[in-house]
This record gives C-alpha cells, structure tokens and sequence, in this order.
C-alpha cells in the first residue's frame, strides 16, 4: 500500500486519467482487506530480503518514483518509497 499511495499523494493537484484507475484498485484493494491479519515472523536474522522497484518518468516533470521493503521471512518489517529528481 505505501508505494501506491505515496505515488498517488504526488499527482494530486496534476491527476490524469490513470490516476483514477490507479486510485480505484487501492480502494477495491482495501475494501476486499478488512479480515486480512499482517504476520511478520523472523526466520533467520543472516537471511535478510530486500525488494525494490523503480518507475522512471512516470511524473510529468520527467521524475522518477522509487519504492522497496525488506523482511527477515515472512512479512516485511521496514518499506519506504520516495520521489527522485
């Protein structure tokens, strides 16, 4: 949820049309989660796992969007996204 939302927080004044898709799925996505429990559970503390994922342009000024978490096994403890120049 944190990429999706902090991508969508930046096109609020400058929105298009996929925007509004982008927007639905997040909302359908939270309504359909209501009775989803988070576990987090540590396999192993040598065994850590990052994701990243990167979106280049995807703003109209050419800027890129940038998002990853990682996790000891199963759930993911720390995830961040930022807006790159």
């Amino acid at each position: 949820m944190l990429l999706p939302v902090g991508l969508l927080s930046t096109r609020v004044t400058k929105s298009i049309q996929q925007d509004q898709k982008k927007l639905k799925r997040v909302l359908d996505y939270i309504k359909g989660s209501f009775d989803l429990v988070y576990t987090m559970r540590v396999d192993s503390l040598s065994k850590i796992k990052s994701w990243v994922d990167v979106a280049f342009a995807i703003h109209l000024d050419l800027k890129s969007h940038t998002g990853g978490t990682t996790s000891f096994g199963l759930g993911g403890y720390m995830a961040s996204h930022k807006n790159k120049n």
